[in-house]
């Protein structure tokens, strides 16, 4: 089969394209043919080294996957079944498992980071991961899905309980998370303010955020305050990490929230601590999210809520050029790749 790896870490030269062994199943396994992979930021950073995994070398990136089973070993799913997969494998028995939380097993593993995943025409994934589809958009479309918005209901529903009438503060949301994140705040009867790096971006994002910033050139935190008269917001997502955290937390009202769930620019943040204290600040941190999380997003996109929006579409063999184009931050939704 035809894949993208990497030998060593570094910058996108380093994404080969070339002819790998197909993978082999055992029992509880599936082959999936692979319609579509998409970009993620932590495809970047695994790529660099910055974000340590325990794959070896060579190693194929991507979890967000969509495709056909080609074979299986010990379900009832037909061959040809069109199928999204869940990035996350969990053991299935320890506590958190049992208990509905399997983001929180103490095992877990990411398809595409601990594992072989979808840049390539095949991929080897338990079939407890499969999620069999009655595809209402173009197959395509649901690779944009697992891990984004699995990860954003998470944040938002579970862990950040945003409320009708709230308001939020998403940085970044010309990403493929921001482009989620605001549009399901929006459903979710939040107001919604975003930041974005260009004009072009901050015309596309006007479509489903009530203020727009630009993180480059606009003073978020005085921006942010003006618009709600000096009080800030009651709920900031901050996924940037470390170019952003103190003004996240400048933004946030008395009694404010914030969520995180990365660091694209760095994991460390200074923290003032008699702020939170005094100001009754509350720091949340989530990682990934459930299959049931998975699936209420599933429905939200078929009923034709928050339809992924997709950026471009690159075949396989051009990942080099896909990489660049997120790394330089120039896409607005998500990047596909087609074997």
């Amino acid at each position: 089969m035809k894949a993208v790896v990497y030998y060593e870490h570094g910058g996108a030269d380093k994404l080969i394209y070339e002819e790998r062994e197909k993978p082999k199943i055992g029992e509880g396994e599936a082959l999936i043919k692979v319609e579509a992979c998409a970009l993620n930021r932590l495809d970047i950073l695994t790529r660099r080294g910055v974000v340590k995994t325990t794959a070896t070398l060579p190693h194929i990136l991507g979890g967000d996957i969509v495709g056909y089973i080609e074979e299986q070993k010990g379900s009832n799913l037909e061959i040809g079944t069109p199928v999204l997969v869940y990035t996350a494998i969990t053991c299935g028995r320890c506590q958190a498992c049992l208990s509905g939380k399997e983001n929180r097993c103490q095992f877990l593993k990411m398809i595409g980071f601990h594992t072989d995943g979808g840049y390539a025409e095949y991929v080897r994934v338990p079939i407890r991961n499969l999620i069999p589809l009655n595809p209402k958009i173009p197959l395509e479309e649901y690779a944009a899905i697992p891990i984004d918005y699995t990860t954003v209901w998470h944040a938002l529903v579970e862990r950040g309980s945003l409320k009708v009438g709230e308001s939020i503060l998403i940085w970044a949301g010309g990403s493929g998370a921001g482009t989620v994140a605001c549009r399901l705040a929006k459903l979710m009867g939040a107001t919604v303010f975003t930041t974005v790096g260009s004009a072009d971006k901050a015309e596309k994002a006007k479509s489903f955020a009530d203020y727009v910033f630009n993180h480059y050139t606009d003073d978020v935190p005085k921006s942010v305050k003006e618009a709600t008269g000096g009080r800030g917001v009651d709920v900031v997502l901050d996924y940037v990490g470390s170019a952003t955290w103190r003004k996240s937390l400048e933004c946030l009202a008395v009694g404010g929230r914030m969520i995180t769930f990365g660091g694209l620019s760095g994991f460390s943040g200074d923290v003032d601590i008699r702020a939170f204290y005094t100001r009754h600040l509350t720091l949340i941190g989530t990682y990934y999210g459930t299959k049931p999380d998975l699936h209420k997003a599933l429905e939200f996109v078929e009923k034709g809520l928050l339809r992924p929006i997709i950026d471009s579409i690159y075949p396989l063999k051009d990942a080099q050029s896909a990489h660049i184009r997120m790394e330089e931050s120039k896409h607005f939704g998500k990047i596909l790749l087609k074997p």
